[in-house]
Parts: C-alpha cells; structure tokens; sequence
C-alpha cells in the first residue's frame, strides 16, 4: 500500500539585510506620516452645499463665530443648533449646550426666523449621535423631504461627527460636515501642545470605536435614544413596581437612590460615575429619582 504524499519541496524567497531596512525604513516613514497627519484626517472639511447647516452647540465662542461666518457665506437658509444637557450645579444660564449657543449666535446678529434650537436629554447614548436622532426627529417633525444637510463641528471631532450623523440619517441623506479652525494649537503640529495631543488620542480612539464597534440600534428604537434595551428598561421597571431600591452611580459627587412604588426618602452619596447612564436607566425604569443637584433635578422634570 502507497502511503500519501504528506509534503511538498517548495522555495521560500526571504529578504536580504538590505531588503529588511529597506522595509523597516518604509514601515517607519509610513508610521511617521500618519503620526504626523492624523489630526488633519481627523478634522475633516467636505460640505456637500446643502440648505441646512447644522451647529454644535457644545463648540466654544471662536467656532461659533466661525460657524456664523459660514452660514452667511454658504448661502444657507437655515440653521439648526444641536446639544444635550450641561452638567454642572453651578449653570445658572441655559440648561442645554443647543439654547446657549442660540442665544450667543443671536448676539452676533443671526436672525431668529433662520435658526431653530433642538436639545437632546439625558441619555447613555453617545451624545453625537442622539443630537442627531433628535435633529433627523426635527425634520420629519416639520415634514422637511430633507436630501443633504452640513454640519459644523469642532476640528478633530469632526469626522466621527459625519459618521454618526450618516447613522442616524441614513443613506437617503447626503450629510456633508465642517471642521472648525482650533485656536490653540496646530492640527500639523498637534502633538506640541498637551490638550491637543489629548483630544487627538481620544478623537482617533473614538472614531475608530464608531468604525468597529458603535450599535446604534434600530431606527426609532428605544435603544436608539436612550442606549439601553428595552428588556433591561423594564427590569428595572419590575423592580421599581415590587418597591425595590436600586442605587445606580452618576456623576462625580452624587448618586441617585431609585424607589419603587410606596418608598419615602432617600440618602445620596457622593461617589463616581456614569451620569447620562443613570438617567436612561431611570427612563426607562420610569421611577422617580432624587439627586443632589440643579442640572439634575431638571433632567427628574423632564422624564
């Protein structure tokens, strides 16, 4: 009996000496290269023309001016302002970061009939993308046969902030999108300033996160707003209906004592964590909350 052939004579090619630095040399400039031009394809510039300009309300006054600058500009009709809630106990301004920016774009002069102000609430969503749910919300709203929209956002936010926005939206709307100028560092020499070198890492880290990982949830889902399932949103309605008292982490300082049906009081503690997480599961749940703050008794008015 003929055993089976269980290998073959093949010629394996290596590299010289001179072959391998020639590829580590490539390896390293090519390294280099995306090193050095990562922000530049991070703050992304490719406006398609459209009638609308959406505008990121979180941005500082220097890009809001720039933003002004370009709807002038750009022969846009319209403007929308995106943002979710501020955080912070001591705001005595406007709750959400889209009113505040309205406000101040209606200082530099913008007409109030060219401009409409849609805040995004509490969520565990990513921020980005349910301004953008709530923004797609807002046309269908107005009966709007949206087709293209550009958006203005912040230098190096600025390409995770089409992809999200090419998510909520979907095919059928050409979104074209706007890097502001920053003006603290330089996007070809980002890695000189400490901030810079920060949102760079955290921008480039996030959208690749977007590209891999992002679950945004079927369209008009309850995971779509608010980052949970439906499922574990009324398991903790169930829990809340027996008078159970759940303890979910929020921002730096607080927690939030969620009761069921028949509880009295609570205690707060101050403790670390996930505030926009806190407040979807509290949505969901649609228990009641109580925590020591201004912004977040707004948010306990708003569920």
């Amino acid at each position: 009996m003929k055993l089976p052939v269980l290998y073959r004579r093949r010629s394996l090619v290596v590299p010289t000496l001179s072959g391998v630095l020639l590829i580590l040399v490539a390896l390293g400039l090519s390294v280099y290269y995306m090193f050095q031009n990562v922000a530049t394809f991070l703050a992304l510039s490719e406006p398609v023309g459209a009638d609308y300009l959406v505008i990121e309300g979180w941005l500082g006054k220097n890009e809001l001016q720039q933003a002004n600058k370009i709807f002038d500009s750009g022969g846009y009709k319209f403007a929308i302002v995106s943002g979710g809630p501020i955080i912070d106990e001591f705001n005595l301004g406007p709750s959400n970061y889209a009113e505040r920016a309205g406000k101040y774009l209606l200082s530099l002069g913008f007409s109030e009939q060219k401009i409409a102000i849609v805040p995004a609430p509490h969520s565990a969503q990513d921020r980005t993308f349910l301004s953008a749910v709530m923004i797609r919300d807002w046309f269908s709203s107005q009966n709007i046969n949206l087709r293209s929209l550009d958006v203005f956002s912040a230098d190096v936010h600025s390409r995770r902030t089409r992809d999200l926005y090419r998510l909520a939206f979907g095919d059928q709307v050409e979104v074209g999108i706007y890097a502001g100028e920053p003006d603290e560092f330089e996007l070809s020499r980002w890695w000189q300033s400490s901030d810079a070198a920060k949102s760079v890492t955290a921008e480039l880290l996030g959208w690749l996160m977007v590209k891999c990982c992002f679950e945004a949830g079927g369209r008009g889902s309850h995971f779509e707003k608010w980052g949970i399932d439906k499922s574990a949103a009324n398991r903790m309605s169930g829990l809340a209906d027996r008078g159970t008292c759940l303890r979910v982490p929020v921002a730096a300082g607080a927690d939030v004592n969620v009761f069921g049906k028949g509880s009295s009081s609570s205690q707060t503690h101050a403790v670390s964590g996930d505030y926009a997480a806190a407040v979807a599961l509290l949505r969901g749940a649609g228990a009641r909350q109580q925590i020591p703050s201004q912004a977040v008794h707004r948010a306990n008015a708003s569920l």
